[in-house]
């Protein structure tokens, strides 16, 4: 199970750890973002600081059908106590955790500030 927080602006924030194939793990808050597809995005300064190794450049379609390219890199998460490989979106802002990541997932949240929220792997998908 892992748990988050509900925020003041009734966000969910989860801790998620991420490292490259041969380091330790580094720690960030993350904002569960259903519109998101992907697995994780992390400021272009983390990416550099872990040494992520770069995959490939895609487009991406933002809120307001804004197009942009992102760049995956190749990140690890611990992910329910295994390491987990996956893609990492170079994005500025606030790191974003995606519906990709948490595919097979059942969350229950409290929708209030300081609410608890939890993910568990939902064993009957």
């Amino acid at each position: 199970m892992i748990r988050g927080v509900i925020n003041d602006r009734l966000e969910l924030i989860v801790v998620v750890e991420i490292s490259n194939e041969d380091e330790a793990f580094e720690s960030f808050d993350a904002v569960l973002d259903t519109g998101f597809g992907g697995d994780l995005t992390l400021p272009i300064d983390a990416v550099e600081r872990l040494g992520l190794k770069f995959i490939n450049r895609i487009p991406l379609i933002l809120a307001g059908d804004q197009e942009m390219e992102g760049i995956v890199y190749q990140g690890f998460a611990r992910w329910f106590g295994q390491v987990r490989e996956i893609d990492v979106i170079a994005a500025e802002g606030q790191p974003l955790l995606g519906m990709t990541l948490l595919a097979g997932c059942k969350i229950t949240i409290y929708a209030r500030p300081g609410g608890a929220a939890l993910i568990e792997e939902d064993r009957e998908v």
